[in-house]
């Protein structure tokens, strides 16, 4: 049994060592990403991705990951084969098998034919302190201790997969709109709560959607980078109003609903105002995420640094407790370019978290340090 934890152990913090090693090569990184795949009615876990990597460039170009990660003895080929499945279900750009184990040349001529990449320059005992806590072994199990705490709760549950599972291979305006939109419920659970355990919970799901916001918002900005503002501007707020519904159907489907409700309201000689017409709307803070957009978008090479410098400073607020002071002077080790200012970096980490805090007012005190730096 002690055998089999210390294997167990091992591979833990080599995945971990392989996390932190694309954490410092530019790369917003999680690991344990669980892949679900949903036939109705109900989810099905299809398998876990050791460690997912997406690469935000400063033309906002965007780079996606998945690496397999085995410290022990393995079959390759098995591994090979299995990252190459693995590619075409989450639309990764590149996968990684890293190996603390020597690989012959003919094992690296097929993974190179496959186009799976190799990863045998890390070890799995290497003992270096590890950079990125929200790969770090003991803060990820604490996280993942979290979904006993949720499960009685349906709201807390769904939320908590979202952030591990889903959001992760959604449409970035759909993540908007689910981080936009049902975390007021979180907060008063967290106001409410008495249990110390519970509150750790809760406040590590408002930190991590507030980072997640923050790669969302990146990714949107991938898409309308080097379009006219005027444009894209109107593009974003119909998405962001429509969601993944194609709007030519979403005015269909409405058109319908208003003509059933006008011939069931003429059947009984009534009729309503044309001011009484069901009509989607852009959401309350789609004007917020389109100023937050334009600010990203003016500076790239900064903006592209915002999601791991939020992980460096909220993780370590929420799970060291440290003073920021202590390691804000590693975030410049972080910034991948010599032209990026880490002030106008930290600038738009706050345009981010105020956003999110504007339709959270509650959840200021969570960032309060951050936000007076």
């Amino acid at each position: 049994m002690n055998k089999i934890k210390q294997k167990n152990d091992l591979g833990e913090f080599f995945e971990a060592k392989v996390a932190n090693y694309f954490f410092m090569k530019g790369y917003f990184v999680r690991r344990k990403i669980s892949l679900k795949a949903y036939f109705y009615p109900k989810f099905l876990d299809v398998t876990d991705i050791d460690v997912y990597g997406v690469y935000v460039g400063p033309d906002f170009s965007i780079k996606t990951i998945g690496i397999e990660c085995k410290a022990g003895e393995f079959k390759k080929i098995d591994r090979i084969v299995w990252l190459l499945g693995l590619k075409k279900i989450i639309n990764a750009d590149q996968v990684y098998l890293a190996t603390s184990k020597p690989v012959d040349i003919a094992i690296k001529s097929f993974a190179q034919i496959h186009g799976v990449s190799l990863l045998t320059n890390l070890k799995a005992d290497d003992k270096t302190e590890l950079r990125h806590l929200p790969t770090d072994v003991s803060v990820l199990n604490t996280i993942m201790s979290f979904n006993n705490i949720f499960k009685n709760d349906n709201i807390s549950y769904k939320l908590y997969w979202f952030l591990r599972s889903r959001y992760w291979f959604n449409d970035p305006y759909v993540n908007v709109i689910i981080i936009m939109e049902n975390f007021p419920d979180i907060l008063r659970k967290l106001k409410e709560s008495s249990n110390d355990t519970e509150k750790m919970a809760l406040r590590w799901l408002i930190t991590e959607a507030t980072i997640l916001l923050s790669v969302a918002l990146l990714k949107i900005a991938s898409q309308v980078h080097g379009i006219d503002k005027k444009y894209w501007k109107n593009y974003v707020i119909s998405k962001l109003k429509y969601g993944k519904i194609d709007p030519s159907e979403a005015q269909k489907l409405l058109r319908l609903i208003n003509e059933f409700i006008d011939a069931y309201l003429e059947q009984r000689g009534l009729k309503r105002d044309l001011r009484e017409k069901i009509e989607l709307k852009a959401p309350k803070y789609a004007q917020d995420i389109v100023d937050v957009l334009d600010r990203l978008l003016t500076r790239p090479e900064e903006s592209c640094e915002v999601p791991r410098i939020l992980d460096q400073i909220l993780y370590h607020q929420l799970f060291r407790n440290k003073e920021l002071n202590d390691y804000s002077k590693t975030l410049n080790r972080l910034l991948r370019s010599r032209n990026a200012d880490l002030d106008i970096a930290l600038k738009l980490g706050k345009n981010v978290v105020n956003l999110f805090v504007k339709y959270l007012p509650g959840a200021i005190e969570l960032f309060k340090e951050f936000l007076s730096l």
